[in-house]
């Protein structure tokens, strides 16, 4: 029961970091 919850809530939180991962490097490129 407990996670279940938690993975419900971690699934958006993991595209959340992969999202700020290539915004992170798109950045690091564009300062290259």
């Amino acid at each position: 029961e407990y996670e279940k919850r938690w993975y419900e809530s971690a699934a958006p939180l993991e595209g959340l970091l992969d999202g700020g991962r290539d915004h992170l490097a798109r950045l690091l490129n564009e300062s290259a």
